[in-house]
């Protein structure tokens, strides 16, 4: 089993705890743990001098993942939380790592993650000997923390945790100061260092849309100026979006599916926003339900835009409703095959359903929906085969 030390006791120049700056929309708290976790953490113990909203927002997280959670106030108590033949995971009180700098050797071996000496030293980071600093994760067997309660109670329990491994012979895992110079390992004491690496992460995993699709363009423009406090919004883009939709398809029910129409656009670029924001996430920690929760979404979008559509035709003939679930499955058809036939300006133009909406908005307007779907579905067909073909003839030369 492995045990995660975490500590969130060191001041920062703000005056609050290095831990609990804020960082990504959570703190670099928050960050330590996800590595933890991704180290394969069971149990995550929390030395901390205070109980922080923060510190119990990231207990009820742990909880949600099935991962043990303890708060203590002193290194006395962790050695009732270890047993000699589990792996302990350290963590330096307010030292940001990104999973970039975490070697494969240290993830699934013992070992003290290192950086050189005099580039560690200038950033804080704690020095082991002449050559090198420590670079703010340890793993080792958790015997080494046998000895914490004959050490000072008021001493810093990683500082002497890693003194400990040091002296059990725990190998060094080293790293070159590029690492430090690009920020994947930082000591947190200035507030405007650690918005500069925020900016650099978001921007890395911000996905640029084209102006091929307007309104996810558009969308995504508006999420990135919001960083990092957009993170935290996908709750409450997900009620107000579905509230929209509810609201487009009774409006469509009572025979106004004009104004319907356009409470679905505002809704599509609510959702707009949420697959910017869920896509961000991804690409932060690779979360696959926060992916499959967005294709949930563009599902049941689609399907209010069928149901506003075919109330605005009722009562038509058969034909023309039966239209309506064959151009809107043709345009996610033709999305996937451009994510397929890798065409990522025409893949934007057909997920775009801020501008699709309203496109099928004015042709409610003009009443001229069954030809605009007609000339859509057409469309979309004739670009489904041709990309199809075309990715076959490649494949056979």
């Amino acid at each position: 089993m492995r045990i995660a030390l975490l500590s969130a006791v060191r001041p920062a120049t703000n005056g609050g705890l290095a831990a609990l700056s804020p960082f990504l929309g959570r703190t670099v708290l928050a960050a330590q743990f996800d590595r933890a976790c991704e180290l394969g953490a069971e149990r995550i113990v929390c030395l901390a001098s205070v109980q922080a909203a923060e510190i119990l927002s990231l207990q009820h997280e742990a909880e949600k993942r099935n991962v043990d959670f303890h708060l203590i106030s002193g290194h006395l108590a962790l050695a009732g939380l270890l047993v000699a033949d589990h792996e302990l995971i350290v963590f330096q009180d307010g030292v940001l790592i990104d999973r970039l700098a975490i070697a494969s050797e240290i993830s699934n071996e013992c070992g003290i993650l290192v950086v050189p000496a005099e580039a560690g030293v200038s950033i804080g980071l704690e020095r082991i000997d002449a050559t090198w600093a420590w670079g703010g994760l340890l793993i080792s067997r958790a015997d080494v923390a046998e000895k914490l309660a004959d050490l000072p109670s008021d001493s810093d329990t990683a500082s002497l945790l890693l003194r400990l491994a040091l002296q059990a012979r725990v190998p060094l895992s080293a790293l070159g100061a590029d690492h430090l110079s690009a920020g994947t390992i930082m000591r947190i004491d200035d507030a405007e260092a650690l918005a500069k690496r925020e900016a650099v992460i978001l921007n890395n995993a911000l996905h640029e849309r084209s102006w091929a699709g307007p309104g996810t363009k558009l969308a995504g423009l508006a999420v990135k100026s919001m960083m990092p406090k957009a993170l935290g919004w996908g709750g409450g883009l997900t009620i107000a979006g579905t509230v929209l939709a509810i609201g487009a398809v009774t409006l469509a029910a009572f025979g106004q599916a004009t104004i319907g129409g356009l409470l679905l656009v505002f809704a599509a670029f609510l959702f707009a926003k949420l697959n910017a924001i869920d896509a961000l996430l991804v690409s932060l920690d690779g979360g696959p339900q926060v992916a499959i929760k967005s294709n949930i979404f563009n599902v049941m979008f689609d399907l209010s835009i069928v149901t506003v559509l075919s109330l605005s035709l009722w009562p038509a003939t058969w034909t023309a409703l039966a239209l309506v679930p064959i151009a809107i499955g043709l345009i996610r058809v033709a999305g996937l095959t451009a994510l397929r036939c890798n065409l990522p300006m025409l893949q934007d133009f057909w997920q775009d359903r801020v501008f699709l909406t309203l496109g099928l908005t004015v042709g409610m307007f003009w009443d001229a929906i069954v030809p605009i779907l007609a000339t859509l579905a057409l469309a979309m067909l004739a670009f489904a085969l041709i990309c199809e073909e075309g990715k076959a003839n490649l494949r056979s030369t």
